[in-house]
């Protein structure tokens, strides 16, 4: 069996009801389409608004945003501060 986190995670999304992975991928479409330039030139105030505005929706629990290279470039909780 993988264990691979990458592959863990895949598993746990492709349980997920359809409608529930719908709105995950439209909540990723629209965060990447606010933070595509922001990202580019590491406008991380930029970046952490648009996170917010996503993170308002009551079904997101986390969210993250790495960098091309894989490093972490913001990451969000839902009741971390």
């Amino acid at each position: 069996m993988d264990n691979d986190p990458e592959t863990v995670r895949s598993r746990r999304i492709e349980a997920w009801p359809r409608t529930r992975r719908k709105k995950a991928e439209t909540n990723g479409m629209l965060a990447a389409g606010q933070v595509r330039t922001a990202i580019v030139f590491d406008d991380v105030e930029t970046i952490r608004e648009a996170v917010e505005a996503v993170a308002r929706d009551p079904n997101v629990d986390a969210l993250r945003l790495d960098r091309a290279e894989g490093s972490l470039l913001l990451a969000k909780r839902r009741g971390a501060h």
